[in-house]
């Protein structure tokens, strides 16, 4: 079968640790069973990437430093690395981690076994884990609110010119989900945040 990525609900603790799993169903109506997630392999080697992103030496941006996990789900302790070179968008992504923006993690695995779910999607009850990424936007609607609560808080960060009104009053009530147009704003929001972000740390490749 191929490999498959799920983001799910995820924020920082108090303590470091950051939720890279859990069984809430994702907008695709799965569910990937945290004790059914083979750590194995993945310990020989554990990398975190950025975004999935497998072809480019820049993405590995650090590893996980410790694991936990039980039926709540999967928990690692990030240790980012630094960056090297001036022009390695590591500062970005540093940056965006010390401002609570990049709190979203999204694992990649091996799916062993599955079976349908009562949401119509599938239960994956046995996997072999291949990765684990710190993503943008996540999947899931709990992580969705997390972020935009950390994008409402967070006064430091360069100033983009962007609505997030309608997208805020999302966090007044922990049982309200988004609208897809706020969603959309969210991701949108996101993608000029990171823009920014690289003209400021990076500076214009074409200039």
């Amino acid at each position: 079968m191929p490999k498959i990525t799920k983001t799910v609900d995820s924020g920082q603790t108090n303590d470091g640790w950051i939720i890279a799993s859990t069984p809430a169903v994702d907008r695709q109506h799965d569910r990937v069973m945290p004790l059914g997630i083979d750590l194995t392999n993945y310990q020989k080697n554990p990398i975190v990437i950025f975004g999935h992103n497998y072809s480019e030496p820049w993405a590995v941006i650090g590893r996980a430093a410790d694991f936990a996990i039980d039926m709540g789900g999967l928990r690692i302790k990030p240790e980012l690395r630094e960056a090297a070179s001036d022009s390695d968008p590591m500062h970005v992504i540093r940056a965006l981690w010390e401002q609570n923006l990049l709190r979203a993690a999204s694992i990649g695995f091996q799916p062993l076994e599955a079976k349908p779910n009562e949401h119509g999607g599938l239960d994956y009850t046995k996997v072999e884990l291949l990765e684990i990424s710190l993503v943008p936007v996540p999947a899931n609607q709990e992580a969705i609110r997390m972020a935009v609560k950390a994008l409402t808080e967070t006064p430091t960060i360069p100033q983009i010119e962007t609505n997030t009104d309608d997208i805020a009053t999302a966090t007044t009530d922990e049982d309200t989900e988004l609208t897809p147009e706020q969603q959309a704003a969210l991701a949108q929001l996101l993608r000029e945040l990171t823009a920014e972000l690289t003209e400021y740390f990076i500076g214009d490749d074409n200039a």
